[in-house]
């Protein structure tokens, strides 16, 4: 019998081999489609519980959005009623400040005594007094006197002549009690044009007409009990015209006059 020649052989070994690929193909892909469908199952239902969480997630991000605006809310509202507290107390501690303060001042003719005696200096005395319910502690002025002859009303001293520096020793001022300040032409606080060193009759009678205008004028410094730092500005000029030889009037003065 022949023997097949060496082409067939090799034709039939390609044949063989070419079977065998394709059979291995259809292996391999057969296997890479059952893949594929597991994949796309495990997708689907990987599909449907990334929505389920999705879903769940919103919802709770939803209610936390609630509690959050809610909790908001409380906390506005409470601030609200904080701000309301404060203002409320704010209101009652100026009350009681107000109530529960001292007030010093100059006030009433009372507190004014003019002494025009002939060969003397003119004098003047000023009486402070504490209005006020609490102490005026660390109390100092300064208080300063101007004599110049009758000008148009509204002329007024110049207020800026004066500093704090000037002032006195503290004292305590207890509510309702007053102080004493005597001003006359011989002290370095009495100032102006003219000095009254030894009153002529003529000088009296010039003062007591208008023909001559007395300025009192100062500033009052205190504390109250809570270390608050407040001020009283005054300014007052002699008033002949309601005036007599026993009692001195005087009026407010268009400006410097004021408390806090």
């Amino acid at each position: 019998m022949d023997r097949p020649h060496w082409a067939d052989t090799v034709i039939a070994v390609f044949t063989v081999l070419i079977f065998l690929t394709y059979i291995t193909s259809d292996y391999f892909l057969w296997k890479q489609s059952r893949l594929a469908d597991q994949t796309l199952r495990e997708v689907r239902s990987g599909g449907a519980d990334t929505h389920e969480l999705a879903v769940q997630a919103k919802n709770q991000a939803e209610r936390t959005k609630e509690v959050a605006d809610r909790t908001l809310a409380q906390a506005n509202a409470t601030n609200a009623l904080a701000r309301e507290a404060k203002r409320q107390a704010d209101i009652a501690r100026d009350a009681l400040n107000l109530e529960g303060r001292p007030w010093v001042g100059i006030s009433g003719n009372d507190s004014f005594r003019l002494q025009l005696v002939k060969g003397e200096p003119l004098k003047i005395v000023l009486i402070p007094k504490n209005f006020g319910t609490a102490p005026a502690l660390r109390e100092r002025s300064v208080n300063k006197m101007e004599e110049f002859p009758s000008l148009p009303p509204g002329r007024v001293p110049n207020f800026n002549a004066y500093t704090r520096a000037e002032a006195g020793p503290p004292i305590v001022l207890f509510p309702g009690s007053a102080a004493q300040i005597n001003i006359d032409t011989s002290k370095s606080g009495a100032q102006g044009n003219m000095v009254f060193a030894h009153l002529t009759d003529e000088e009296i009678r010039q003062i007591r007409t208008g023909a001559i205008r007395i300025y009192l004028y100062g500033s009052i410094w205190y504390e109250d009990t809570f270390s608050k730092k407040h001020r009283t500005d005054y300014c007052f000029m002699y008033h002949p015209e309601t005036s007599n030889e026993d009692t001195a009037s005087f009026t407010a003065c268009s400006e410097h006059n004021s408390a806090d």
